[in-house]
């Protein structure tokens, strides 16, 4: 969606499945586009893709964020890439988090019928689950030991 190539839900192959995602119907398609055609209008001010400039905007934010592009074509990886180069200013950062901060993200990541399958508890571990955890730990923490010395 980033890209901007993707306008609509109809723009989406068949059996893909944002199609069937609330994000992405009929009627919250339009308004999550909002964000995105703010992010392209900075993007074509600074000559870079949409892409790009999400991609430098992560990695701006310190070290510790990697940011980790989904794509399946080559020439997107290749784009993708070109966000190495980029330097933002300080003023392109606020507004691109300003952009983000101000922005809402209309229906939700999954159909409602999913809803129940995204978050559930762990089994308890039984005690020979508990033992052979413990143990385990014990030699990794033996291995660590040795390292130091």
């Amino acid at each position: 969606m980033i890209t901007g190539t993707i306008r609509s839900p109809s723009d989406f192959e068949e059996g893909d499945f944002r199609k069937f995602a609330p994000r992405f119907s009929e009627e919250n398609f339009p308004k999550n586009l909002e964000l995105v055609d703010h992010i392209g209008a900075i993007a074509k001010k600074k000559g870079v893709t949409a892409s790009q400039l999400t991609l430098a905007w992560i990695l701006a934010q310190g070290p510790d964020f990697i940011p980790i592009p989904g794509t399946t074509v080559i020439s997107r990886l290749e784009e993708n890439m070109g966000a190495l180069k980029i330097t933002l200013t300080s003023e392109e950062e606020k507004e691109i988090r300003a952009a983000c901060e101000n922005a809402t993200v209309h229906g939700g990541r999954y159909p409602e019928a999913f809803a129940k399958a995204l978050f559930a508890d762990t089994p308890a571990l039984s005690a020979a689950e508990k033992a052979d955890q413990k143990s385990n730990l014990v030699v990794q923490d033996t291995a660590s030991a040795n390292n130091l010395l």
